[in-house]
C-alpha cells in the first residue's frame, strides 16, 4: 500500500497520508493526487546529547540553532548525523 497526499480541487483542503488506491471525497468530488507537497517536521523539545557530554534540554528551534552555533555543531546529511566544525 502506497501513502500519498491528495487535494480537493474545489476547496483546496489537503489530505495527507491516504492510500493511493482509496477514493477520497471532499465537496462531493474525488480528490486528486498532488506531488511535491512538503511535510515539514515539527521541532520536538527534549534532551539533546550531541552538544556536550551531558544532555541539554532544548525547547525551541531558535534555542537549538543557538546551541549549534555555541558548540560549533552542524547537522550533516539527514536527521541524527552531526559533525563538529572546529
Amino acid at each position: 500500500m502506497i501513502l500519498v497526499d491528495k487535494k480537493c480541487e474545489v476547496c483546496g483542503k489537503i489530505f495527507t497520508d491516504v492510500f493511493s488506491d482509496e477514493d477520497t471525497i471532499c465537496c462531493n468530488e474525488k480528490t486528486k493526487r498532488i506531488f511535491g507537497y512538503r511535510k515539514y517536521s515539527e521541532f520536538v523539545p527534549g534532551l539533546y546529547s550531541h552538544f556536550t557530554h551531558e544532555d541539554i534540554y532544548i525547547d525551541s528551534v531558535d534555542t537549538y540553532k543557538k546551541m549549534c552555533k555555541k558548540y560549533h555543531v552542524d547537522q550533516m546529511g539527514g536527521r541524527g548525523c552531526y559533525q563538529r566544525n572546529h
